[in-house]
């Protein structure tokens, strides 16, 4: 997508704000109910899970404890049934169903100050993502195995996780005590997003038409809709200073609305509406992208990757010097035996791209928009 040709497209409707005498410290978007859409799960200092439905309005209140530092209700085991995934300050994860029943919990060697659930590999469970105070990240499967562990060198704010590459799949994305949001993609390397935004307040990833975003909050109160790259096309001004982002499908399953907190004990519900939604779609179908982009140079993360629980796909070496020409790691031509990289920016393709290049269609690179032809590549 073109972020210069779409820069103000997007309309922020506020469809509602909550007030409450004990601040709301976390906020996560769940199905509690049997509505079709998510409901807002909101964790308060005076030992409160409260629930909102996405027009604001109460629907239950039940005692919790402070020592929770985020919640979730997420169906991590893809059966149809939503389960409670918590956190705690005392380094506890504990997931257990809406009756109170304890399934299993898990305690880390360090205190958890936040987190995200979703999908990281290529089975339909979900993943759990911890942030320690050690400034670790821990991913662990369904069932309470470590799977992965990343040290960073310094704090590590805000966590999500979203489509940034070119793959189908998910990575992580984070916010560190330097302001800097990192991609975290657990088989292979760490990589910065170039954000010119000097104090973060707030983060989430958000979803508009399949296409992943970055929502940014900063401490002039203001919430920076970013792409992947890093560049900003929309912003939206809060009324106090942003103390957490959450976003989720409120309105339409096609794009994300964002939930605020805001200093002054507000939860805000936000929709955002595309102005025009063909040509934005038609848009996404080949992107553009800015001349602002990540970084060539990956490092490698300092990863400890249990092989046997985490489904690996090849890693992605380094790419060094460009060649007209990507070798093919296996030597069969049916598209789910190869492994390709994009000539121009050396990612990885998806499997449906594959299947159309080896098919002679029209095809082109999620990640850089260059169009690819069976030509490009030796088999």
């Amino acid at each position: 997508m073109s972020w210069k040709k779409f820069s103000k497209s997007l309309n922020f409707v506020k469809k509602g704000s909550i007030f409450s005498q004990s601040a709301f410290y976390f906020c996560s978007l769940g199905h509690f109910t049997q509505n079709s859409t998510p409901e807002i799960l909101l964790l308060s200092y005076d030992e409160k899970l409260s629930i909102f439905n996405s027009e604001g309005k109460s629907l239950s209140k039940f005692p919790f404890s402070s020592d929770v530092s985020a919640l979730f209700l997420k169906d991590i085991y893809d059966k149809g049934d939503n389960v409670f995934v918590s956190f705690s300050y005392s380094g506890e994860i504990r997931v257990f169903s809406k009756d109170g029943s304890e399934i299993w919990k898990k305690t880390l060697p360090s205190g958890i100050v936040n987190g995200i659930v979703g999908n990281l590999d290529y089975d339909p469970g979900l993943e759990i993502v911890v942030l320690l105070e050690d400034h670790r990240i821990f991913v662990l499967n369904n069932q309470g195995q470590v799977m992965a562990k990343y040290q960073h060198p310094t704090d590590i704010l805000f966590v999500d996780i979203g489509k940034i590459n070119s793959t189908q799949k998910k990575v992580i994305v984070f916010v560190d005590q330097n302001n800097s949001v990192n991609v975290l993609d657990i088989e292979a390397s760490v990589q910065k997003i170039p954000v010119d935004i000097p104090v973060i307040t707030g983060f989430t990833t958000l979803s508009l038409y399949d296409q992943t975003l970055l929502a940014v909050g900063d401490n002039s109160n203001t919430i920076h809709i970013l792409d992947k790259k890093g560049n900003t096309f929309e912003t939206y001004r809060c009324r106090a200073p942003i103390q957490s982002l959450s976003a989720g499908p409120l309105f339409s399953p096609d794009i994300d609305a964002l939930v605020v907190l805001t200093e002054n004990n507000h939860m805000e519900i936000i929709n955002i509406e595309v102005k025009d939604p063909k040509a934005y779609i038609e848009a996404d179908k080949k992107p553009v992208v800015a001349a602002s982009a990540f970084p060539k140079e990956k490092h490698s993360a300092k990863l400890d990757l249990n092989t046997d629980l985490y489904q690996k796909t090849p890693s992605i070496q380094s790419r060094g010097k460009r060649e007209s020409k990507f070798e093919v790691e296996k030597s069969s031509t049916h598209s789910s035996a190869l492994n390709l990289r994009c000539p121009e920016c050396g990612d990885y393709l998806a499997k449906t791209l594959i299947a159309r290049i080896l098919s002679n269609k029209d095809a082109y690179c999620e990640e850089c928009g260059k169009d690819l032809k069976r030509s490009d590549f030796q088999f």
